[in-house]
């Protein structure tokens, strides 16, 4: 309850309405650009093509909601890092477990804002449980959807598996940076994090297929975890185990 309660208070902030006035353009142009490619080939599509298209977007992701959510991690640390905060939560495992707490009601809007656009955009396309003709197909312009089909039964899985990816993912990546500052308390430790988290992110893309482990896409996106792993289990695994083992060097390590 405390959590719904923290998200309703949180989208009364205005800048929400930036971020779904950004939504409703992008997404418009996306479902145009569909709209185009179903009359070039000639294929049905519904819905979810525009959804899933919409929601498993790499460049908005990487160039947009990274670089915000990283800056957004290391103000949250900064703002919660005092040491009187630290002597009133009691341990440091329960403060990265507070700045947790701090971070999820912005992901969980983010991500509900990001899913309602896309149904409301969607909302004139034809609406039906299963994969349409053009997901079960490889058109070459499909992948994504294409590889989703391949392991989800109905798309609406295919959804919520990738919005917990994202969650789980985000969770990590500010696990680390705040185990990391917790060792290194200093703002050029957050800056340098971010930094390297971003680049990291993009060069990842260009690592050798054979070092499948260390493309930071597969934890991101779920077709690039389908893809590489055959299935999520792995990218989940690794992601719980590296957020696992923060708590367990911060609990070990900083006395």
């Amino acid at each position: 309850m405390k959590i719904i309660k923290a998200v309703g208070q949180e989208f009364l902030n205005w800048k929400w309405s930036l971020w779904i006035l950004f939504l409703f353009p992008y997404g418009w142009m996306l479902k145009l650009e569909l709209i185009k490619i179903s009359d070039q080939l000639d294929v049905a599509m519904n819905v979810w093509d525009l959804i899933i298209g919409f929601m498993h977007n790499p460049a908005l992701m990487i160039y947009l909601l990274l670089p915000v959510l990283l800056l957004f991690f290391s103000k949250t640390l900064l703002q919660h890092g005092e040491y009187t905060t630290l002597i009133r939560i009691g341990s440091y495992t329960r403060w990265i477990f507070y700045t947790i707490r701090k971070i999820l009601p912005i992901l969980l809007l983010l991500l509900m804002l990001w899913l309602i656009v896309s149904f409301l955009v969607a909302l004139s396309m034809p609406i039906y449980l299963s994969w349409s003709v053009y997901a079960m197909n490889d058109y070459g312009m499909n992948n994504i959807i294409y590889s989703l089909q391949q392991y989800f039964i109905y798309p609406p899985f295919a959804i919520l598996i990738q919005i917990l990816q994202y969650l789980l993912f985000f969770i990590v990546v500010h696990t680390i940076i705040a185990t990391t500052y917790l060792f290194r308390p200093k703002t050029s430790t957050l800056i340098f994090l971010s930094v390297w988290f971003y680049v990291g992110t993009i060069l990842s893309y260009k690592i050798p297929t054979e070092w499948t482990w260390l493309h930071i896409s597969h934890y991101i996106f779920t077709d690039s975890s389908l893809n590489n792993f055959q299935s999520v289990v792995p990218t989940f695994s690794v992601l719980t185990s590296t957020f696992v083992g923060c708590l367990v060097i911060v609990k070990l390590l900083k006395k």
